[in-house]
């Protein structure tokens, strides 16, 4: 399974989360530490809320207007 996660991080270059994963994931990752932990909180965070909540976890940033057109701009 580590083997798994570190290859999928490896051939990731951002995530994009919904609000509720966000703050789950910002809750704890910032703490952890180690090359997984450090690539991992290092890597953008693409945030989709309609209700916008201050992202400590940077970087982020909260995705604006209709979902598809702004996961089609990311693109």
């Amino acid at each position: 399974m580590q083997r798994f996660k570190e290859d999928e991080l490896a051939d990731s270059g951002a995530m994009l989360l919904g609000r509720t994963t966000y703050e789950i994931f910002a809750g704890s990752w910032p703490k952890e530490t180690g090359d997984f932990a450090d690539r991992f909180n290092a890597l953008p965070k693409y945030v989709a809320s309609t209700s916008p909540k201050a992202l400590d976890w940077k970087p982020a940033e909260l995705l604006k207007g209709a979902l598809p057109e702004a996961v089609r701009a990311l693109k």
